[in-house]
């Protein structure tokens, strides 16, 4: 048992450390550069600053309450606010998967249903609520029925609006992969009748580019799956070890509530993961603050051989230069059409609906 409340203290100075400084960076970064703070943005800039009340005040208040012995009066301060920014931050994931919700099931009245007053009043809603409920605990009142309540709330209607958001988001983007293999799948037959086997291979390659757009929803669909298991791994445990507290079924041992406390504060080092740090424009500008060289991960083709491309009439402009043929590429006149793919729904990317795509579009 003192094992177990050593290595969760040892866990939360690590937490404190690293958390500020994940989190902090990135509300950083998006101080800087005024391009990335899009409107599914200030969900994810929500989160962080929920990650920061749980870094820099609840867990000096948990190492604080061990230091003085559990005081009643800390004990309670401490209890309070770790229920208020539990609820904060199941509130703040859920608005990011509304957000990815409405971008990728229905994109083109995104704007109209998502807008900057709209978000500004969930968000105010939420800390509203997170807050009450935090003083109602704090305080005392009620306790059974507070932890029925407080679970209810926090926990199981938040869970299941994302476990069934997230799980239309996966099928959404898997259909628009299975459409897209199946149009490229009758586009085939044509190309082999009309062309070579150069032009097949040159435009399969680029048929596989156009599929990026919908391979990228579906590993952005995977990755919902991480949210749900954080929201498992992380606040589950503090939820059922508060509704046992409060409704006096039974008593827990005093471990027990230390871990659930450990991992709700380890939240804040996996969501920033999960919803910032993916974005590779994000990475860029928090290893630029941080001094530290980044390099964009570039996908290079086979060159195909320039007599190859004259003889079926594809070249454009070949330098045939040794000295300029590794500084230039080769041009392939294409018709436009093999270009051309179904766009019908928005790219679900990075963490939020569009961190990757909306903010990758704007310049500085």
């Amino acid at each position: 048992m003192d094992d177990i409340l050593l290595l969760c203290d040892i866990l939360l100075v690590i937490i404190f450390l690293t958390g500020t400084a994940a989190n902090a960076t990135v509300l950083l970064v998006f101080c800087r550069r005024p391009a990335l703070r899009t409107l599914p943005n200030r969900f994810v800039v929500n989160l962080l600053c929920t990650n920061l009340v749980v870094t820099c005040v609840l867990v000096p208040l948990i190492l604080a309450d061990v230091l003085t012995d559990h005081q009643p009066v800390l004990y309670a301060v401490c209890d309070g606010i770790a229920a208020g920014v539990c609820s904060a931050s199941v509130l703040a994931v859920l608005m990011i998967a509304l957000d990815q919700y409405c971008a990728v099931m229905d994109p083109l009245h995104y704007h109209s249903r998502i807008s900057k007053a709209r978000s500004a009043g969930l968000m105010a809603i939420t800390w509203t609520l997170s807050s009450a409920l935090g003083v109602v605990h704090g305080l005392g009142f009620y306790p059974s029925i507070f932890a029925a309540t407080y679970s209810v709330i926090v926990f199981v209607l938040p869970f299941s609006c994302i476990l069934w958001m997230y799980a239309c988001i996966y099928t959404a983007a898997h259909n628009n992969s299975k459409r897209t293999r199946i149009s490229e799948a009758e586009r085939t037959p044509s190309l082999r009748s009309t062309s070579s086997g150069l032009v097949n291979n040159i435009r399969y390659r680029i048929s596989n580019a156009s599929m990026f757009r919908y391979r990228e929803e579906t590993r952005a669909a995977r990755i919902s799956a991480l949210v749900i298991v954080m929201v498992l791994l992380c606040w589950f445990p503090y939820v059922g070890d508060l509704a046992v507290l409060s409704s006096g079924l039974f008593l827990l041992p005093q471990y027990v509530h230390r871990v659930s406390l450990t991992l709700l504060a380890s939240g804040t080092l996996i969501s920033p993961c999960l919803f910032a740090y993916r974005n590779q424009r994000i990475q860029r500008e928090a290893r630029k603050l941080m001094g530290c060289p980044f390099r964009e991960k570039q996908c290079k083709l086979p060159r195909p051989r320039p007599e190859l491309l004259a003889e079926h009439g594809l070249l454009g402009n070949c330098i045939r230069t040794e000295g300029d043929r590794r500084k230039s590429d080769f041009v392939v006149n294409l018709p436009e059409s093999a270009l051309t793919v179904d766009t019908c729904r928005s790219s679900f990317s990075s963490g939020g609906s569009s961190q990757g795509t909306t903010s990758s579009l704007e310049t500085d």
